[in-house]
């Protein structure tokens, strides 16, 4: 079993010795035309926008695109079968694949992009077809000697594809060539693919001897050279999907991407790291990385060089459903048998010529179908798609449809439609013209709602022509008809719309109810709105009742939330419409429960609390207190706090809704005559010299809690503390204070439950500022491990901590910063010496400002500990070779030594693993099954070992 492993793994690397792909050669030609770039600019703004927003149609889930697929084998002249003309069976096998993958039926690529491909069943004729041409290109100069030219030599890339290309919008066109720059179809460049736009030319060109799987070689008469695993077609396949290479921004291996902005040094997918090319490889570590080890998403991935390729990723399949979302070949009709019944429009008008780069048309959609074009120069002035059998929109023309055209993204524009609704060769009857403007601003999108004629042609194929140009604040004319021939620099696009066949209306049902919320008792009407002429209804409201009237009233009577039906009918069927929990009917609210908080407190004391818990069906709640009492805040809520005066009483509530109170709650609270605690007078007027010095309150006879409130006699937020049974306070426990403040300082306190009023103030000066200092009983001691902590003497108000480290032997300098914590252990710095003494000090950062470090303390670093195996390891069978057996893991080893001794006599075996405290009997040479070995580690520690 080991060495077929092994085998295996060998073989697929080296059949993947010189596998390349020239999507970035073809790219970086492509990107030499502005127009180029403003079409891929838009396309990638609109990717990021269905994927960021969820504006697609279905980009995330839920709907199979299925991808029409034709295959042009340009051979020189061999027989089905021989050289470069494969045969239907190894094409197959490659579309199988691409399915496998794609639908996420490997175990190794699970994720399901819910994308298929499909030879093609009809052709651009509407006649029957395999999706497979087969073309002699022989006579292309320059093809039998060198094949395809990319880079260096071979026949002009379409020249060969004007031999055999079907619509771009509608069909995948796949080119199988016999060699790409004379490499006698091994080694170099593979294949490559544009992006799909739905441009001329677009589609993909790939050698006859990697379009095929066949991993076993079960199939040996196939061509296919290196890797038989069929990478190269989902490689591609995933450029014209506009997936990038995972290294995409390396400069040709020479720079780490900086993945900021896709398509120049970043492929759009977060589940894939940012590496350099490797190609034909399978390395462990990235060095874009810090060298760590690569991620399963980035080293298997297929749109890398590396050997190992066998997944694509999630975000890979978001980019790739977002850039069909919505496009034309998902629409395409190219994967299904012709239907018998098409026939193409009139023709109308004559075709324009204009071709310029300052106006165009660049997306007409229609009921979720669209075509994208760009401007008259790369489109040649004229688009006529008309006369597809595969490419067209599909409307139901008994509902509303909207056709959104978005002009060139530069340059006013104007535009005109039509729609020869009648087929008769014009576009001047009955609503044929649908839309004429100007003043259309650069990359907007028009939206247009079709209208119909009196006679609508159901199941007909009817045209729908669009012209653009520049408007007249360029120096063009103004277009006015269907066939306007003066173009400045404007084009004309023409497609087929199909009018679905007319189905005779059911109802559409429809309701509204007022009021929808109402007391129990009450009545709600009702009022239908179904379309399409319903001639019976049958109403259910929720409550046990019914109704066959058209708009009735209905009674709730009680209390509860209701769903209403209804179904309307007619005699063409009938239609059901629910709207759950539509009715809210409320009854008075429940009684309320037990009122919570004091029952005795002290005269003049403020903000006491109290609160019920809700009441089923209040929405409001009305508190009273006793006399010379007052609400602070809270009244109409659950919770209120009082400010008492000198009279006992009740506090009471009261709890309401739109329809009436319910029955309310009160607590009985007593008021009483207590004594007051004060700051003791010996600190008033004083400053307190530093954080931790005490303070004190009078302390008051049977008092069970103090609280402390702290007032800035500047501008500040005032500030307080509860203190259980304890009448002193220093500043150190307070919250947000600040240094070098005087605060009015006044204290209150709760005996037999009841809190008395704050006392008279006191005037107290927090301290000055201090440098921060390691707590004194950790200077002069050795700290026994490297994760015990020792402290810095916690500073107000500081939010970061930074630590320094002095060997005192002389070496470099280690500081650590420390987010809002004052504690500290060796295993924190990076750098540290075992066994060395530092001079250690600390600085605090207050405000946003660091404050100087203070006094140093002398503190040593601990003993460097002897390694181990862990114990759980000792007196273990392993069970496999590779096993892994762990050593107590050493801070600042960077080597760790492993010994195997046999028990029963033999050669001691070594193994020296750098940074690495596992171990397994695999990484050894000589050991032998079933021996017991004495395994011990030794560690290199500062170029010494241990």
């Amino acid at each position: 079993m080991k060495k077929i492993t092994l085998f295996t793994l060998l073989s697929f690397s080296l059949l993947n010795v010189f596998s390349q792909c020239g999507f970035d050669e073809v790219r970086n030609k492509q990107l030499l035309d502005q127009n180029y770039i403003l079409q891929e600019q838009a396309a990638e703004a609109r990717l990021q926008n269905i994927i960021n927003n969820n504006v697609g149609v279905s980009q995330k889930a839920g709907g199979v695109y299925t991808i029409p697929v034709v295959v042009h084998v340009l051979h020189l002249g061999e027989s089905i079968g021989s050289g470069t003309n494969i045969t239907d069976a190894q094409i197959q096998s490659s579309i199988d694949r691409l399915n496998e993958v794609y639908r996420g039926l490997d175990p190794n690529s699970p994720i399901d992009f819910e994308v298929e491909f499909s030879l093609a069943k009809r052709d651009p004729n509407c006649n029957a077809t395999t999706g497979i041409n087969r073309v002699n290109a022989s006579g292309v100069p320059n093809y039998a000697s060198s094949g395809v030219f990319l880079q260096s030599v071979g026949a002009d890339e379409n020249t060969l594809k004007d031999l055999s290309r079907w619509p771009e919008t509608d069909y995948f066109n796949i080119w199988i060539v016999s060699e790409i720059d004379n490499n006698g179809g091994g080694s170099g460049i593979q294949g490559y693919a544009n992006f799909y736009n739905g441009n001329a030319y677009e589609g993909s060109v790939m050698m006859y001897t990697v379009f095929g799987y066949d991993p076993t070689n079960a199939q040996p008469t196939w061509p296919l050279t290196f890797s038989r695993e069929n990478g190269t077609p989902i490689h591609e396949f995933g450029h014209y999907f506009h997936l990038y290479h995972t290294f995409q921004g390396d400069n040709d291996d020479t720079t780490c991407p900086g993945d900021a902005v896709v398509g120049t040094d970043s492929d759009g997918c977060a589940d894939t790291e940012t590496h350099k090319r490797h190609t034909s490889t399978c390395p462990t570590n990235n060095d874009c990385n810090s060298n760590n080890p690569y991620g399963t998403n980035t080293i298997n991935n297929y749109m890398s060089y590396f050997s190992c390729k066998q997944l694509l990723t999630s975000d890979q399949k978001l980019r790739v459903r977002a850039a069909l979302d919505g496009t034309s070949i998902i629409a395409s009709k190219g994967a299904v048998v012709p239907d018998a019944g098409y026939t193409a429009p009139v023709a109308v008008c004559n075709t324009n010529s204009v071709s310029t780069g300052f106006s165009g048309i660049t997306s007409v959609e229609l009921n979720g179908v669209n075509f994208t074009s760009f401007s008259s120069s790369s489109d040649g002035g004229n688009i006529d798609k008309s006369a597809s059998c595969s490419g067209f929109y599909e409307i139901d023309a008994t509902t509303t449809n909207t056709i959104n055209v978005t002009v060139f993204p530069s340059n006013f524009q104007q535009l005109g439609i039509w729609i020869d609704w009648n087929d008769d060769g014009d576009f001047d009857d009955d609503a044929e013209q649908q839309h004429l403007s100007e003043d259309i601003s650069a990359g907007a999108t028009v939206p247009v709602v079709l209208q119909y004629p009196a006679s609508i042609p159901f199941d007909d194929y009817v045209r729908v022509r669009l012209i653009t140009d520049t408007d007249n604040r360029h120096g063009s004319g103004t277009i006015n008809s269907s066939c306007y021939s003066s173009l400045n620099h404007g084009q004309s696009e023409d497609y087929t719309i199909y009018v679905e066949p007319s189905i005779a209306a059911t109802p559409v049902a429809d309701f509204n109810g007022t009021p929808t919320s109402l007391c129990e008792g009450n009545t709600t009407s009702f009022s239908d709105l179904s379309t399409n002429t319903p001639t019976s209804w049958a109403w259910d409201f929720g409550d046990g009742g019914s109704s066959t009237s058209q708009n009735p009233s209905h009674i709730y009577a009680a209390a509860g939330t209701y769903t209403v039906v209804l179904t309307a009918t007619n005699a063409n069927g009938s239609d059901l419409e629910s709207k759950t929990d539509y009715i809210t009917v409320s009854g008075l609210p429940s009684n309320a429960g037990a009122v919570s908080g004091s029952t005795s407190e002290c005269e003049n004391v403020t903000a006491i609390a109290y609160s019920i818990a809700s009441v089923t069906g209040a929405t409001n709640y009305t508190w009273s207190v006793p006399t010379g009492a007052s609400i602070a805040s809270g009244q109409g809520s659950t919770s209120i706090f009082v400010d008492f005066g000198n009279t006992s009483g009740n506090v009471t509530v009261i709890p309401s809704n739109t329809c009436g109170n319910g029955v309310g709650a009160q607590r009985v609270v007593t008021i009483n005559s207590c004594v007051i605690p004060t700051m003791r007078a010996d600190f008033c007027g004083t400053t307190i010299p530093v954080i931790n010095k005490q303070f004190y309150a009078t302390p008051i006879v049977n008092a069970t809690e103090y609280e402390f409130k702290l007032v800035p006699q500047g501008a500040g937020q005032t500030i307080t503390y509860l203190s259980l049974n304890t009448f002193r306070i220093n500043f150190a426990w307070f919250s947000g204070w600040n240094y070098n403040t005087t605060y009015d300082i006044s204290v209150k306190a709760k005996v037999s439950g009841a809190w008395s009023a704050y006392g008279p103030s006191c005037p107290i000066t927090s301290p000055s500022q201090h440098t921060p200092t390691i707590r004194q009983d950790f200077c002069g001691t050795t700290i026994p491990v490297i994760n015990k902590q020792f402290y810095a003497t916690p500073y107000s108000g500081a939010t970061e901590y930074e630590f320094k480290l002095v060997p005192q032997n002389g070496g470099s300098t280690l500081t650590y910063l420390s987010l809002n914590t004052f504690r500290i252990n060796f295993a924190w710095f990076s750098g540290w010496d075992y066994n060395t003494t530092y001079d250690i000090s600390v600085r605090v950062k207050v405000n946003g400002n660091w404050t100087s470090y203070g006094t140093s303390c002398e503190i040593t670093s601990p003993d460097i500990p002897t390694p181990i195996i862990q114990s759980q390891f000792c007196g273990i069978t392993v069970p496999q070779e590779n096993y892994q057996i762990y050593a107590s893991p050493i801070a600042n080893a960077s080597e760790y030594e492993f010994k195997l001794i046999p028990q029963g006599g033999g050669s001691t075996l070594t193994y020296l693993s750098p940074i690495n405290f596992r171990l397994n009997f695999i990484w050894f040479s000589g050991w032998s099954n079933s021996t017991t070995y004495d395994v011990s580690v030794r560690v290199k520690i500062n170029g010494t070992y241990t």
